[in-house]
């Protein structure tokens, strides 16, 4: 009689046994794979209702699988590393650029500095490079272009940015000065009457210029410098033109860094004439 009731005792051991372990996987099987009908089930017991569309249940549950939350955090570190280099490199390259800018605008050219402004009147011949070129025209400026118009002549204002161009540039003796740019589009020319300022005189054989322009449709903040080298027909000049402003209705921003030589001495055609 005794072991008959051990027997069923055991028997039930087992079985509660064999129940939990069932009841174990359920609950494993569910929070790694629910059935629609366990998750509706989870729902309302808990009171969750169905105000939204449900495109993951296992996420929407708050359950995922080891493998699923570390994809998830390796994305989200990814995409927050992604933005954050993304926003350090724009930085950078504006802090550079802006650095760049206020370099040649503030910048004394050194060349010879036994040259004076007579010395290195004349006209130059050279070449110039858009070290930065951006241009923003107004909606009218477009009016009767098609879009692929419109598309084309942006693309080819974008190329001339790092081009090589002719340029020239003219000093007299009293200071008044002419910089023209041939660059095959935009071919900018601007002197001292546009902005109401000469070279007065050389510094270390260079000179260097801020200035405000408000004529004949400028209006724009520029800076202009120069080096000149050498001596009699074999001087030299290099240096930066910068503007930042409106050219006839147009926003411009322009770096310019040019080379030229003399090509034509102030001083032999007064002799000649």
């Amino acid at each position: 009689m005794q072991q008959k009731n051990t027997g069923k005792i055991i028997v039930a051991f087992l079985l509660v046994t064999a129940l939990a372990v069932v009841s174990v996987f359920s609950v494993l099987q569910f929070i790694k794979d629910p059935t629609p009908e366990q998750i509706a089930d989870y729902k309302a017991e808990n009171g969750i209702k169905d105000d939204k569309k449900t495109t993951d249940s296992k996420t929407e549950l708050g359950f995922l699988t080891e493998e699923e939350k570390t994809t998830e955090k390796q994305t989200t570190e990814e995409i927050t590393t992604e933005e954050k280099t993304t926003e350090e490199k724009t930085t950078e390259e504006k802090t550079t650029e802006e650095k760049t800018t206020e370099e040649k605008t503030t910048e004394k050219p050194s060349g010879s500095g036994d040259l004076a402004l007579e010395d290195v009147a004349g006209t130059y011949t050279g070449k110039g490079t858009y070290t930065r070129f951006k241009v923003d025209f107004p909606d009218e400026m477009f009016e009767g272009l098609s879009e692929n118009e419109i598309d084309a002549a942006m693309a080819m204002i974008k190329a001339l940015e790092g081009t090589d161009f002719d340029i020239a540039f003219s000093i007299d003796e009293d200071g008044s000065w002419d910089f023209a740019m041939e660059d095959g589009l935009m071919n900018f020319e601007f002197d001292s009457y546009d902005f109401s300022k000469e070279i007065t005189e050389l510094e270390d054989g260079g000179f260097s210029m801020k200035m405000d322009g408000k004529e004949e449709g400028i209006d724009a903040e520029a800076a202009f410098n120069g080096a000149f080298s050498g001596k009699g027909d074999n001087i030299k000049v290099k240096g930066s033109f910068i503007l930042s402003g409106d050219m006839d209705g147009a926003n411009v921003d322009l770096i310019v860094d040019y080379e030229a030589e003399l090509t034509d001495n102030a001083d032999e055609d007064e002799e000649g004439v």
